[in-house]
This record gives structure tokens, C-alpha cells and sequence, in this order.
């Protein structure tokens, strides 16, 4: 009996002496989330890809989900601030839910605005350089196809006006060029597709229909 009774105080001392000398897992504790609550209860439209390569541009850090504005005639807006405190977004909402969104440079200049159709897909979007002057017009139709581009220079002259057309499949079709003030055709350019969508020829023209290249 004695002797059954001190092997099992060895197997217990070894037992204690392998625990204290095996290495310890580290335990790292989760970092603790952050939860936002927002008040917004109206269903908005989802950005739109369009949109989603625009504002990458501003070069804006969100240090939280913004302040909401709401209006007597069913509008709101939510505008947003960086971390220095400068305003870096404002997004306004119509009673029927049509969102403008107005963002802003890290300096707290005007960057973009964007304009939605009712459906949820880009309107248009008007960019402007870091000195606050329109740089370019982009009008879209109800399928994200970009239907006008306008160019401005420094000065805000129009550099450019050009329009597009697009066949039932999507596929860009036409470019035409018109003078600054979007009223005379200077040429334009055909595009052709083959059966899978790819671009196979590309043909240039002076109003009067005489071959550029």
C-alpha cells in the first residue's frame, strides 16, 4: 500500500514538473470593435460603380458616419468631416430618396459632385481641380453609359464636347465632336463590334461624311 501510494506522488510530481516547463501559448486578446449606430431609416439607392471610381480621388479620411440634417419637406443630408475636422462630404437626400453628394479635398476645397438618377445610377459628376475650378462635365444615362463629356481649361473655357451612343448591347457605337458650345458637329467616329463584344474597327469622319482615317 505504501509503496502504491508513492508512486502515484511521483507520477504526480512529474506530472507538475512537465507543466511548468512546457512553453505557454500567448494569448492575444481581439481588438475591441467599434460599433456605429446610425440613425438613417430611409432605404437609399447602393453606389454605383461609377461613383465607386470617383471618390477614390479625394483623398478624404471619414473619422465617422456623419451628422444627419433633416428638413420640414422630407429632405435630409448627412455631411461627414475628416479627422482635422474639415468638412469632407455632404450628401443630400430628396423626400423620394434621389441622392446629390458633394465631396470635398483633405484642404476642405470642392472636389466632386455626383448626381443620381432615381433609380440609383450616376446622373452626373462634375470634377474640380484642388483650386476649386470645374475641370470636367460627365452626364450618364440610366445604365451608367456616359452619354456627354465636357472638358474645361484653367480659364473655364470648354475644351471639348463630345457625346456617345451605344447599341442595345451596350456597346459604344458612336463619338461625336461638337464645337465649345455643343452646337455644330466637327466630326465624329464609328466603332464596330464583333459577336462577343470585342472592338474590331474604328473609323473617323468630317461632317460631311469624308473618311478621316
Amino acid at each position: 500500500m505504501k509503496k502504491t501510494i508513492k508512486t502515484l506522488a511521483l507520477i504526480s510530481a512529474l506530472s507538475l514538473s512537465m507543466t511548468a516547463c512546457s512553453p505557454k501559448t500567448p494569448v492575444t486578446a481581439e481588438p475591441e470593435k467599434e460599433v456605429v449606430t446610425t440613425t438613417v431609416e430611409t432605404t437609399v439607392p447602393e453606389e454605383t460603380t461609377a461613383e465607386e471610381t470617383t471618390t477614390e480621388t479625394t483623398e478624404v479620411t471619414q473619422k465617422d458616419e456623419g451628422e444627419r440634417i433633416d428638413n420640414e419637406d422630407g429632405s435630409y443630408s448627412i455631411v461627414s468631416y475628416g479627422k482635422d475636422g474639415q468638412k469632407s462630404r455632404e450628401e443630400e437626400y430628396t423626400a423620394d430618396g434621389v441622392l446629390n453628394k458633394t465631396i470635398y479635398y483633405s484642404s476642405g476645397k470642392l472636389s466632386m459632385v455626383i448626381k443620381y438618377h432615381k433609380s440609383g445610377e450616376t446622373d452626373s459628376i462634375d470634377r474640380y481641380d484642388y483650386d476649386g475650378k470645374l475641370q470636367a462635365t460627365n452626364i450618364y444615362d440610366e445604365n451608367s453609359q456616359i452619354t456627354t463629356s465636357i472638358g474645361y481649361n484653367q480659364d473655364g473655357v470648354i475644351t471639348h464636347y463630345h457625346t456617345y451612343e451605344y447599341d442595345e448591347k451596350g456597346n459604344r457605337v458612336r463619338l461625336n465632336a461638337f464645337t465649345p458650345d455643343g452646337k455644330e458637329l466637327t466630326a465624329y467616329t464609328i466603332y464596330e463590334y464583333d459577336e462577343y463584344g470585342n472592338k474590331i474597327a474604328e473609323r473617323g469622319y468630317e461632317p460631311n461624311g469624308n473618311r478621316l482615317y
